[in-house]
């Protein structure tokens, strides 16, 4: 009996899990879930991201290479709505995008600061200081320059 209760509880549980999950998909309209990157410039850029380690170094990693006058559409998330995210209280650094050149050195440095010395940034794009009423108007398209 003991047996077949615990089986019983261990569906249960793993059955609402999934359906809490489920539910939490955003079903807003509209739900954009990736942000256009347009290259106005008359050079290569690169896309980075500031991804940092568990001792605290800090650099830019390459997401992708943007041609001139050209664009290109970077997913920023799988399951939720980048409107409901914009919003929410994460860090603003996952909503950040760096425009560099498209040959940029990558370094580690120590500190988030140093980056902006090491680094050749051209842009930094923030999207949670755009918000979401912003990006709206562009159709969730940031500009370079």
């Amino acid at each position: 009996m003991k047996r077949h209760f615990r089986s019983s509880a261990i569906v249960i549980c793993i059955a609402f899990v999934i359906l809490s999950l489920c539910s939490s998909k955003c079903n807003r309209d509209p739900c954009h879930k990736n942000i256009t990157v347009a290259n106005n410039s008359d050079s290569i850029v690169s896309i980075c991201y500031l991804a940092r380690d568990t001792y605290y170094n800090y650099w830019l990693s390459k997401k992708t290479e943007v041609n001139p006058k050209d664009c290109t559409e970077i997913s920023k998330t799988i399951r939720w709505c980048l409107e409901d995210l914009l919003v929410s209280s994460e860090p603003a650094t996952n909503y950040t995008l760096y425009i560099l050149p498209a040959d940029y050195t990558f370094i580690k440095t120590t500190t988030y600061d140093s980056l902006f010395i090491v680094y050749d940034v051209l842009k930094t794009i923030d999207l949670m200081e755009l918000g979401p009423d912003s990006l709206l108007r562009t159709n969730y398209t940031v500009y370079y320059p």
